[in-house]
């Protein structure tokens, strides 16, 4: 049988523990992942015969930054009469913003600066080395 000191201690330490699990783990909407999922395969549209730009995404939640996903993924690439080889893919997803960085089997990186139209839309620009861009569409497969 616990004494009334032990009951008292027992009570009280069970109390605090409810009302610390009833403080924490509210719904702060500025803290929430994006709303509509990239996971998936993701092919570049209106794509030349014979090439072709197909990416394989992967996303978890970031340790610090509870709002904005990492973002994984790796790809495939050919160029029309030209060279193919694979890919790999890293950034962030937050909102509706995407942002990676392709790092091709060659070396090359080129910039990815998305936005997230839809769950089957991704509007995009791809920035290259030398400066230039593609402003174009990839679709979820």
């Amino acid at each position: 049988m616990l004494s009334h000191k032990r009951l008292g201690t027992l009570t009280s330490t069970v109390a605090a523990c409810v009302l610390l699990a009833a403080c924490g783990g509210g719904n702060d909407s500025s803290t929430t992942p994006p709303a509509i999922s990239i996971d998936g395969t993701w092919a570049l549209s209106q794509q030349p015969v014979g090439s072709h730009l197909v990416l394989m995404l992967g996303t978890r939640i970031g340790v610090d930054t509870p709002d904005t996903l990492v973002v994984n993924g790796s790809g495939t690439y050919a160029l029309e009469a030209g060279p193919y080889g694979t890919l790999t893919a890293y950034g962030s997803y937050r909102t509706t913003d995407l942002a990676l960085q392709l790092t091709y089997d060659s070396g090359t990186t080129v910039t990815f600066a998305g936005s997230v139209n839809s769950a089957t839309q991704i509007a995009a620009k791809l920035t290259y080395p030398n400066g230039s861009s593609l402003d174009t569409t990839f679709v979820k497969r």
